[in-house]
């Protein structure tokens, strides 16, 4: 039986990986992470235009947690 684990990402990985086209890597490994709230809003919203924004966004397989 497999172990179910939560990966945690932040927006270092998230950007660096949308920049090599290669974000999917994180989907194949765990199928599905957790970014904070904060690492949502500093990719997705405030990182309009640039790398991961709008892919983190779009992904259903990443969830957000936090205050």
């Amino acid at each position: 039986m497999s172990e179910i684990k939560t990966v945690v990402a932040d927006s270092s990985c998230l950007i660096g990986l949308c920049r090599i086209g290669r974000l999917d890597v994180l989907r194949r490994l765990f199928g599905k992470i957790v970014i904070p709230d904060a690492v949502f809003h500093e990719v997705g919203i405030s990182g309009r235009g640039r790398a991961g924004a709008d892919e983190v966004r779009d992904a259903e397989w990443i969830d957000t947690f936090g205050g």
